[in-house]
């Protein structure tokens, strides 16, 4: 999928499921989800090629999250897994599914014909594959290959965070970016959920039961709205008393290069990144 931003677009408009491969449905995570969510999404970001590993940065992403569930010695990567499967498509525990021989959420080994191999997850509607020497998953009847999955995970990123962005950068570049905005909110304390419903709440006059069933990113849009109109009409009144620099209105902006404010003035930021 070249531009998943433009594909996913019309069904984050409406609050819709993004469809894929016509008949799996991914969810956006709901402000009432988002704790669990938190716990479980890193296993989408793993630098997997930053690993020393040849054999590691051979394999495709989905074969090294199955490697990774099946060889750690906790069942952290696992359970993370189902809980994404729970969130994001809508898998959840069956007991129709479930072999009693063995717990439930455990890996269940399954050789099929041939050298197909299949390893389902006890008591859920899904299951790793391998054949050919390639890796699938297989959720809700639906088959994906690792080419795919990579699709998915940043359909789960863009659907969810406002502000991701899939576009490759080097390590030089991303720590510049990492260190412009941590001098940027130096001093600033992050509001927390709570505090982020508690200001749409009295803002807007939403209930705490509407914002609970919100799109979380939908709920972070809003809270960004509100505060670029605010801040668009304080510095209005700013220029009626000798404030001399162009206003930007909160809705209309400029088009930007992304990370341009980053670059605006090198030398000043330098000088502000050696006194940090």
């Amino acid at each position: 999928m070249k531009d998943i931003k433009k594909y996913i677009e019309p069904y984050l408009t409406f609050d819709e499921p993004v469809p894929y491969k016509d008949c799996l449905n991914i969810y956006e995570i709901k402000v009432k989800n988002w704790f669990s969510f938190m716990s479980a999404y890193d296993i989408l970001n793993i630098e997997k090629n930053k690993i020393p590993d040849v054999q590691v940065m051979q394999m495709s992403y989905l074969e090294f999250l199955f490697q990774l569930m099946i060889t750690a010695e906790t069942n952290e990567i696992r359970d993370k897994f189902i809980i994404i499967l729970g969130l994001c498509f809508g898998v959840e525990y069956d007991e129709k599914l479930l072999n009693e021989e063995f717990s439930p959420n455990e890996i269940l080994y399954s050789p099929s014909d041939g050298d197909v191999v299949e390893f389902s997850i006890n008591g859920y509607d899904a299951k790793f594959i391998s054949k050919d020497n390639r890796m699938f998953l297989n959720i809700k009847g639906v088959e994906i290959n690792s080419t795919e999955f990579d699709d998915i995970k940043r359909i789960i990123m863009f659907q969810n965070f406002m502000d991701y962005d899939d576009e490759p950068m080097s390590d030089d570049f991303r720590n510049i970016i990492q260190q412009y905005y941590a001098l940027k909110n130096k001093g600033v304390k992050q509001p927390t959920l709570e505090q982020k419903m508690v200001a749409l709440m009295s803002q807007l006059k939403y209930t705490k039961s509407e914002i609970k069933d919100m799109g979380y990113r939908t709920f972070n849009l809003i809270l960004s709205s509100i505060l670029d109109e605010q801040n668009y009409f304080i510095l209005k009144i700013a220029q009626t008393q000798g404030y001399d620099k162009e206003v930007e209105h909160w809705l209309y902006k400029k088009d930007k290069q992304k990370y341009s404010e980053a670059f605006g003035d090198a030398q000043a930021f330098e000088n502000k990144i050696k006194s940090i």
